[in-house]
């Protein structure tokens, strides 16, 4: 289960001297430089995602420290919990309970902390510390928490963060083959392929019926298809067990990949599955038409994870003398 964490955190900032050494090579500070003083500062309420240098238009690239804790109860536990941090600039470190969790340092990218050994029922902090030195970006690029955040909790195994691949062909007229392969991550241990034997792959895929001009006629006066529950149409669902799974990336059974995705510690395994849709509805420029697909990991007949995206079918040619074509429609 997957659930927004933007809310209940505190903030804040500290200014620093940038430092070099005897041969004039920059001081890089970490993370761990400045803990100690966590405790120390004076802390206010933010909502995220959160530029902290954003307002101090004299003063766009100040080298600081930006410090953020909040506190979080949890109650019955899962086998794994992680918090998934969609940017943070940059050079950061995570403490839960007072014990370093995790560390990042680049600013651009998402990024997944296992804080499964460091949480426990009942309440619980994290604190996270990052670093902005300036020079370090062409252009202005804030610094702090600057994308959203979720708490993950699911069993094991798990679904990987962004490891569910779409993909649709076209074959004719508005029919198309779709292949779509799910990534899911066991623990590393000689019993891993029975710690995956027992699950299987369940895929549904939901039509997104549009709201008016696009989807029910103007004049319907049934439930508002705002409620997501209501404006969803189950147009394919499969099921496939985990066994013929193979370890993803070209690994062998025992080369298993230690990092992938932000996901350490853990054997990373691909199942791939194949169908074909016929009549499907086109995204296009006057009726951008969406599909959900729900991807779960079932284990003893209960979902113990699932992703859920947005996908959609259309094809993009380009031609050189005649332009670009949408679902073989010219497009100018």
């Amino acid at each position: 289960m997957k659930t927004l964490f933007n809310d209940g955190w505190q903030f804040a900032k500290q200014h620093i001297e940038n430092k070099t050494e005897p041969d004039g090579t920059p001081v890089l500070y970490e993370p761990d430089d400045f803990y100690r003083l966590a405790a120390d500062q004076t802390y206010r309420p933010v909502s995220l995602p959160h530029d902290y240098l954003i307002f101090q238009v004299r003063d766009l690239y100040e080298n600081s420290v930006g410090y953020y804790r909040k506190r979080f109860t949890l109650q019955d536990r899962t086998e794994r919990t992680a918090l998934r941090f969609e940017g943070v600039y940059m050079n950061c470190g995570i403490w839960v309970n007072g014990r370093k969790a995790f560390e990042w340092k680049y600013g651009y990218t998402a990024f997944e902390a296992d804080i499964s050994p460091f949480v426990t029922d009942g309440e619980n902090t994290v604190e996270l510390i990052c670093i902005y030195q300036s020079p370090n970006s062409r252009w202005y690029s804030g610094a702090g928490i600057y994308r959203d955040v979720y708490l993950i909790q699911s069993g094991l195994p798990f679904l990987v963060s962004d490891g569910i691949y779409f993909n649709a062909k076209k074959i004719a007229g508005r029919n198309y083959r779709v292949s779509i392969s799910a990534e899911l991550a066991a623990e590393n241990s000689n019993n891993t392929m029975q710690l995956i034997s027992g699950c299987s792959l369940s895929y549904r895929l939901e039509e997104k019926r549009l709201p008016p001009p696009h989807g029910q006629a103007a004049g319907h006066k049934g439930k508002k298809a705002g409620r997501e529950q209501d404006a969803l149409r189950t147009v394919w669902e499969a099921s496939v067990g985990t066994s013929g799974m193979v370890p993803a990336y070209g690994a062998t059974l025992s080369d298993y990949l230690e990092t992938v995705s932000g996901v350490s510690g853990y054997a990373i395994f691909q199942g791939s599955i194949e169908c074909e849709l016929n009549n499907v509805h086109e995204w296009n420029l006057d009726c951008p038409a969406l599909y959900t697909l729900t991807v779960s990991l079932v284990r003893d007949g209960k979902a113990i994870d699932s992703i859920r995206q947005n996908v959609g079918f259309r094809q993009i040619t380009m031609d050189a003398d005649r332009g670009l074509f949408l679902n073989g429609r010219p497009v100018k």
